[in-house]
């Protein structure tokens, strides 16, 4: 349920995510939703490749901001490579590199 809480998802929980024929949960809920099952279990570093592809800023912040307060709580490493960050989203990493 925390997990749940903290991407946005609990107020989804009980809604099938949906396919092409059944409507379901949005693609920010999906995208978050798949975010959780990377973080959920014993893993202290994760790493994440181009997350916020075909994601909009707003949503790319949110899944970012979630994965900051998840990294800080468990005290994990989350290594995430992304292309043009918003500002907002770039002062939510601890650290950056750029390549």
């Amino acid at each position: 349920d925390y997990i749940l809480k903290i991407l946005g998802l609990d107020i989804c929980a009980d809604t099938r995510v949906g396919d092409a024929t059944r409507p379901g949960i949005s693609g920010g809920q999906k995208r978050r939703l798949t975010t959780g099952e990377i973080v959920v279990g014993p893993a202290t570093t994760l790493f994440m490749d181009e997350i916020s592809n075909g994601l909009d800023s707003s949503t790319t912040f949110q899944i970012v901001s979630c994965l900051q307060q998840l990294s800080h709580i468990a005290d994990a490493t989350i290594l995430i490579s992304l292309l043009q960050p918003s500002p907002e989203t770039f002062e939510l990493f601890d650290d950056v590199i750029l390549m």
